[in-house]
């Protein structure tokens, strides 16, 4: 958010910094955002901040009345897009049956309803996976079409998902640099089916889509060598080394992702089921997608006889491609970000957000997983019925429950313990935003953060004999980088729900 209003941003890393209190000023030119973007964030790419702060300006800051929502409304409008992507897309490689499902299984989704309320980047980063993989998908389809008959429409259609491609790429790299493992998976998939086929011309069709995204970015290209420079000094989280960790990130961590991109994040006790009904989607899917013959004959039959009412056989050759092309989407990113963890020691794949661009995927996957049994059993609907109301009672239970940290009661707790004198170190450093956002009157905020070192963070707080820590839970680490001189004042601690703590530590006599 404070990348989005652009204007200038105190050194919150400063040692000598004043007593302050930050405040938003109005969003200004787009101009300027890029001028001082990266003051705050590291890491993430300036597309959704520039789209939003564009949005702020058509409908104006949040007044007191709507609260929040002027600004939560545009990740709304990405997520509801996203839904119409998926149908369209799924309408035209699986059938209308599969198209329905999946957009259900999006529609529901307590995952994907949680980010689409926030006013990050996630739901822009579903809809640009979903546009980016479908016309990659549709350009091999329409190429290959287009070979066998030439007419004036198939062209147009192939020159309509070119475009698509270039644009949806640009925006998925510009709004999430995790979304290059998308764009990876797709070049070694294309390069793959042009080797089998032999198909020269597609390789210059991809090329020049290649080249041209590469054009578009030119411009916001240094922004990603920056990104990439700091990565390893962010707040990726690092694990202890375990020879057993690799086995359990590759073969329960990514299902488990799967298995939250339908279930959501956290699924509290009544609605577990969903846990259940979203496993036997995925489970559905990829038996009838690879025809194993666990099933029963007679569930072939059946789903043979939808090519009738469908127009599509959920069996064809066609839709066995296009099934494994996503279970591939869904996989091979997720595999290569597992990679990356294991030989540099972090465990991003364990945050399911890091591999959102995977999550259209595995919607249209459960969706062929019902699919294929629809006209089998009429138990399928009371199924599609129990899922969908296991999803919207936790949806339902995630609203009553505040899931954020809750930084308005943080700034309270620091009025009320800190004086005007006391120093107080943040970490990270750019959560003094979020505190600021709800304190009434300044104090000296040092930001911090578990990537200085040890030894940065005792020279800095060595100077003080008192002075207070407060941590989120990506700068927790910093608690345990506090030289043994100082003690902890434990009737002063303050611990908050999701990992917000207050803690004043004085110099031991």
């Amino acid at each position: 958010m404070s990348d989005t209003y652009g204007q200038s941003l105190p050194d919150f890393t400063n040692p000598n910094a004043p007593a302050f209190l930050f405040r938003f000023e109005k969003p200004q030119p787009v101009g300027q955002l890029l001028a001082n973007f990266r003051k705050v964030d590291p890491l993430c790419p300036p597309l959704y901040p520039v789209l939003l702060n564009s949005w702020i300006g058509l409908v104006g800051a949040p007044a007191t009345f709507f609260g929040d929502f002027p600004i939560r409304l545009l990740s709304v409008l990405f997520s509801l897009a996203s839904i119409l992507a998926s149908y369209f897309f799924c309408r035209q490689f699986l059938g209308l049956r599969v198209a329905v499902l999946a957009s259900l299984f999006q529609a529901v989704s307590p995952f994907d309803i949680y980010y689409a309320q926030e006013a990050r980047m996630y739901s822009l980063m579903v809809l640009s996976a979903c546009l980016s993989a479908g016309s990659f998908w549709a350009i091999i389809a329409k190429f290959t079409q287009i070979q066998r008959i030439v007419g004036k429409s198939t062209v147009t259609e192939l020159a309509f998902y070119w475009l698509l491609y270039v644009l949806s790429s640009w925006a998925l790299i510009n709004t999430h640099y995790t979304g290059l493992f998308l764009i990876s998976f797709q070049m070694i998939y294309g390069l793959s089916i042009i080797a089998i086929r032999r198909d020269w011309k597609l390789l210059l069709v991809f090329v020049a889509a290649g080249i041209s995204v590469l054009l578009l970015w030119l411009p916001w290209l240094n922004m990603f060598f920056q990104a990439s420079a700091a990565r390893k000094q962010s707040f990726y989280v690092a694990r202890q080394f375990s020879l057993a960790w690799p086995f359990w990130a590759l073969f329960i961590r990514i299902p488990l992702n799967w298995l939250a991109f339908l279930a959501g994040k956290k699924v509290f006790g009544f609605a577990c089921p969903l846990y259940v009904t979203s496993a036997v989607s995925l489970v559905l899917a990829f038996l009838a997608a690879f025809k194993l013959r666990i099933l029963p004959k007679k569930v072939f039959s059946h789903m043979q006889a939808a090519e009738k009412s469908d127009g599509k056989s959920l069996l064809g050759k066609n839709q066995f491609r296009a099934t494994t092309f996503l279970w591939l989407w869904a996989a091979v990113p997720a595999l290569v970000l597992w990679l990356i963890d294991v030989v540099e020691g972090h465990r991003v794949i364990e945050m399911a957000r890091y591999v959102i661009y995977t999550a259209p995927a595995i919607y249209m996957i459960a969706g062929y997983g019902i699919a294929s049994l629809l006209s089998y059993s009429r138990l399928v609907p009371c199924f599609l019925a129990l899922h969908c109301f296991f999803a919207l009672v936790n949806n339902a239970w995630s609203h009553q429950v505040f899931q954020r940290e809750p930084w308005k009661q943080m700034a309270q707790a620091v009025e009320a313990n800190c004086q005007a004198d006391d120093v107080i170190f943040v970490s990270q450093y750019y959560d003094i935003v979020c505190l600021d956002r709800y304190l009434t009157k300044p104090f000296v905020q040092i930001g911090i953060s578990p990537a200085m070192g040890k030894a940065h963070i005792a020279s800095l707080v060595s100077k003080y004999k008192r002075f207070f820590l407060l941590t989120a839970q990506e700068g927790e680490e910093a608690s345990q980088m506090v030289p043994p001189t100082f003690r902890e004042v434990e009737s002063k601690t303050v611990h908050l729900k999701h990992g917000l703590s207050l803690r004043l530590y004085q110099a031991s006599p």
